[in-house]
């Protein structure tokens, strides 16, 4: 999974997410001396956790938002005409 390390950045090839590629971690100077398994590890898990970018949940948001009014619509038509339809009956 982790394609190298050097001595101040780490480049993981194989994020296993679906939205990156790849991923350049810049290791803070006071960790330089931690051993590179942690390292590793701690990369991983960091990238376990990322979300997709924010304009990608958004249009997500909005994409449900609209099914949301399409099927408040067409309840709100079904029970107009019954009421309607009830009322000439």
């Amino acid at each position: 999974m982790i394609k190298g390390v050097s001595r101040q950045i780490i480049e993981v090839t194989q994020t296993q997410n679906n939205y990156f590629e790849r991923a350049w971690l810049v290791i803070k100077p006071e960790y330089l001396n931690v051993g590179a398994d942690t390292i590793e590890h701690a990369a991983e898990n960091y990238l376990k956790d990322l979300k997709p970018p924010h304009s990608l949940r958004n249009s997500k948001r909005l994409l449900f938002k609209a099914a949301e009014i399409c099927i408040s619509a067409v309840a709100g038509s079904v029970i107009t005409s019954i009421i309607l339809l009830s009322g000439v009956l």
